[in-house]
């Protein structure tokens, strides 16, 4: 009896994994550049584009300053 219930137990784990590896991705994970490609002027996109890169700059300078702090 309790092989069985830890059997069922394991191909429930295995069912609810494999539907979480299925399901789409959250919006959060979308390609910024995708977003700007998707703007209606050109203004629009070149804007857009300009924030993309300001993020990126702005991470990685963030990235680069929490690196060079020494460990507490």
């Amino acid at each position: 009896m309790k092989t069985k219930l830890i059997l069922f137990a394991a191909v429930g784990v295995l069912a609810m994994t494999s539907a979480c590896r299925s399901a789409e991705q959250p919006a959060s994970y979308a390609n910024p550049v995708d977003a700007c490609a998707g703007e209606e002027t050109e203004e629009a996109r070149d804007r857009c584009m300009k924030n993309v890169v300001a993020d990126v700059a702005t991470s990685v300078k963030r990235e680069a300053q929490r690196k060079a702090q020494p460990p507490q």
